[in-house]
């Protein structure tokens, strides 16, 4: 990628060259933008006033000193303006090019490492907008820029109003010069260092920022804005100015908006260290998309005004971007998890430290789930969160499963080497870029603990880890239970296992009482001894949610009759006798269940790519139905019509699938299946293979089941040949149940009049003591 863009910018200019007006002279372009120089600092000063022409005017000066000898060509970014000047050092240069995107200057004498020169442009016309999302906006009220473009390459959309290095590496301070009308104000990153009435109508607001930046968090509001002032006492000691800037009629609800906002600050200083910047700033803005993270200046949406938990989440994630993307930002694009899922797992950080534990891990939970079930539908893909492609920069792959990598990796450090890590990152990082393996390297060596496999399976690669409890033995060994755990580790759209593995197991008793060992192992299977003071009757794996592997699960204590909804698990408990508490834990495992142990003739796995584990513990009288949800409107692969889907059972991993009883509910593609009694183990969706001729399948071979006429218009005759009571069950092709009849072991036949079910095939199939004895096919005409 970083070779095609390359030759990409070098037929750019070659043709930019092509047209130079030049005195004479060559020039040899050595190298480009931050590879060749660094600015330290733009002095923006324009002009914001005309807005029915939607138009900017002015100058833009850049302290630049080189990083090669010999520099003799400055490249910047600028997008589409009319150039009316360019000078450096004060004296005007002649010599340029610009083809509305890039700008070369070219100087009479090359520069060194050791030399500082100071580029004045000036330009005007109308800011651009992103095709997508970002640029400069104008309303009949308001100018503002967003300083970013999802859709253009770079995204770093400072060019849309300056000529820069647009980039995420270049960083510099900023003076913001704004001339606007007298009834507006211009609010910009930084501190309002003066404020000038210049008589004509206009005002001029001078803001400085002295901590440096890329480009795309510079910003600029301009409005008629009045100032919500507060001040927060940092953990560093030092009084932080609190500014919110918004319309006079919607300070009030500002108020009411921010009203945590020093909480919220209080509460990421804990998590990730002091805020580095000399100030807290939010400006409101009619944007209809979203919110900026500009550095100090917070471009914040009008629409999210109020007091819902969703604007609180909104203006928390861009507060929390001051540690997380302004203060260490991504090296490239395609590592913007590193800017937006650390936002988004501060989100969940922020539920946590304003409404505790139950909050902070619903909201992980739920945006897990989100992600397993949506994230390679929005992003057309699996993907890994570091180097998307530039399509999904700003997709579900890099916010949402981002955070669900960053809880992953609080999971496998704990708590205590996780924050103290993350403080330590940000600190050694600050005002400076990082990539994946920047963050990676250093958190090894910080924590002490080799990161390289994690990485590798959790970030570098797309797709999901699952993990598994196979079984497990306890053996007494006086008043300590050695008990041994086998897991198993599937992937979810990935092609290796996965190293260095850390699993949370929680071991309950009989009596409820849990204790959590940690497993450590290697490749697809893994297995450790843990000595335990209780006598473990069931083990559960990531009880605790610590990892976002491909598995959803809920638990819940029952104590009264009927529906028990479990969340994220598409599964509803039916309780119809209960006379103590019992404990139920449900997962939905995201993965394709194992296939049969021992082949059933015509009987399949389905491609539903998920399976269901019911483990707990429960009272001798207890009584239940579990009510299973399916969903294939959304699979890739998707059951053939002459596929006829029914519930499969196994008490543990050990146990061949069979079917169980149930009753169906729904279509082919999305329905459930309600079993006649929830029994703990393992359930799935199996399907019989129409395809198949099942009339001649080994079920058969006793002849225990004859259909006559078949094909039929109106009435088939069954004639069996059967030892106990038995039932017959006959389905259509969509799986659903059409009749069910008890017959009696002395029954030798039954007429069957399908009067009002329509024309199609037909599946027969005849049980003893629930257990399959013959089944085939039949055709309606």
């Amino acid at each position: 990628m970083f070779i095609k863009r390359i030759i990409v910018i070098l037929i750019a200019l070659f043709f930019s060259i092509s047209s130079v007006v030049s005195k004479n002279h060559t020039h040899t372009q050595t190298n480009f933008h931050s590879d060749s120089i660094d600015v330290l600092n733009y002095s923006i000063n324009l002009n914001i006033t005309n807005f029915s022409t939607r138009q900017i005017s002015g100058n833009t000066i850049l302290t630049i000193v080189p990083k090669i000898d010999n520099l003799d060509v400055i490249s910047l970014d600028l997008l589409k303006f009319t150039i009316d000047s360019i000078s450096a050092d004060n004296n005007r240069v002649e010599s340029f090019s610009y083809n509305d995107t890039l700008l070369n200057i070219f100087l009479e004498t090359p520069m060194s490492v050791t030399d500082t020169i100071n580029i004045t442009v000036c330009y005007n016309g109308q800011p651009q907008q992103d095709a997508r999302w970002g640029g400069f906006f104008f309303t009949s009220e308001c100018a503002y820029n967003m300083g970013v473009g999802m859709a253009s390459d770079p995204v770093c959309f400072g060019r849309a109003w300056y000529p820069c290095i647009d980039d995420f590496v270049d960083r510099a301070t900023y003076d913001f010069n704004i001339t606007v009308k007298d009834e507006n104000k211009a609010i910009c990153g930084g501190t309002l260092k003066s404020t000038t009435i210049n008589g004509d109508g206009t005002t001029t607001y001078h803001w400085k920022l002295q901590n440096t930046i890329p480009t795309y968090l510079s910003s600029v509001a301009v409005g008629n804005y009045i100032a919500i002032v507060d001040s927060f006492t940092s953990v560093s000691g030092n009084t932080i100015p609190i500014e919110i800037y918004a319309k006079s009629s919607d300070s009030a609800i500002a108020v009411k908006t921010f009203l945590n906002l020093k909480k919220v600050l209080t509460g990421y200083e804990s998590r990730f260290g002091k805020y580095a910047w000399e100030r807290v700033g939010y400006v409101c803005v009619p944007f209809n998309s979203g919110a900026m993270e500009h550095a100090t200046n917070i471009a914040y949406p009008e629409y999210s005004l109020g007091t819902s938990l969703s604007s609180e989440t909104l203006y928390a994630h861009e507060l929390s971007h001051h540690w997380f993307g302004d203060l260490v930002t991504c090296k490239t694009a395609d590592d913007m998890w590193l800017n937006e899922g650390w936002a988004s797992y501060s989100e969940a950080l922020n539920q946590e430290n304003l409404y505790g534990y139950e909050s902070f891990i619903k909201y992980v939970n739920d945006n897990h789930e989100h992600v397993l079930k949506s994230a390679h539908i929005d992003d057309d893909g699996y993907r890994a969160v570091s180097g998307v492609p530039h399509d999904y920069t700003y997709g579900t792959t890099v916010y949402d499963k981002g955070a669900d990598v960053a809880h992953s990796l609080r999971g496998y450090l704990g708590d205590s080497l996780f924050f103290s890590g993350i403080k330590n990152y940000l600190s050694e990082f600050s005002y400076q870029s990082a990539s994946s393996e920047d963050f990676r390297d250093f958190l090894s060596d910080n924590t002490g603990v080799d990161l390289t496999d994690f990485f590798q399976a959790w970030v570098f690669s797309p797709g999901f880890l699952h993990f598994s409890v196979d079984s497990f033995n306890v053996v007494n060994n006086g008043n300590e239970y050695e008990t041994t755990v086998y897991v198993r580790q599937k992937l979810k759209e990935k092609t290796e296992f996965a190293n260095s593995n850390r699993v949370e197991l929680t071991f309950m008793d009989e009596n409820w009482q849990m204790c959590s060992k940690t497993i450590s192992f290697s490749g697809e299977t893994g297995e450790q001894t843990f000595l335990l003071n209780i006598n473990p009757k069931i083990v559960m794996i990531d009880y605790n949610n610590k990892m976002g592997d491909a598995n959803t699960n809920s638990c819940k204590t029952i104590k009264t009759i009927g529906n028990k909804i479990f969340s994220d698990v598409d599964f509803k408990a039916i309780v119809s006798d209960i006379s103590d508490s019992a404990f139920i834990r449900v997962e939905l495992n995201w993965v394709s269940p194992d296939d049969f142990k021992t082949t059933v003739p015509h009987l399949l796995i389905s491609d539903f790519d998920k399976y269901w584990k019911v483990d707990g513990i429960l009272p001798d009288n207890f009584s239940a139905k579990g009510k299973f949800y399916y969903d294939f409107t959304k699979n890739e692969v998707k059951p053939d019509d002459e596929d006829s889907l029914i519930l499969l059972y196994r008490p543990s991993a050990g146990y061949n699938w069979r079917e169980i009883g149930y009753t169906a509910q729904g279509f082919l593609l999305k329905g459930s299946f309600t079993s006649d009694s929830l029994l703990l183990g393992e359930y799935a969706l199996g399907y019989w293979d129409l395809h198949a001729d099942i009339n001649d399948n080994n079920l058969n071979k006793e002849n225990r089941l004859k259909i006559f006429p078949n094909p039929s218009t109106n009435k088939f005759t069954f004639k069996f040949n059967i030892e106990n009571d038995a039932e017959v069950l006959i389905y259509d092709v969509l799986g659903k149940q059409v009749l069910h009849q008890d017959i009696k072991k002395q029954t030798t036949c039954f007429n069957w009049h399908p009067e009002n079910n329509s024309k199609g095939i037909y599946i027969i199939k005849l049980k003893e003591k629930n257990k399959l004895i013959a089944s085939k096919k039949i055709v309606l005409q």
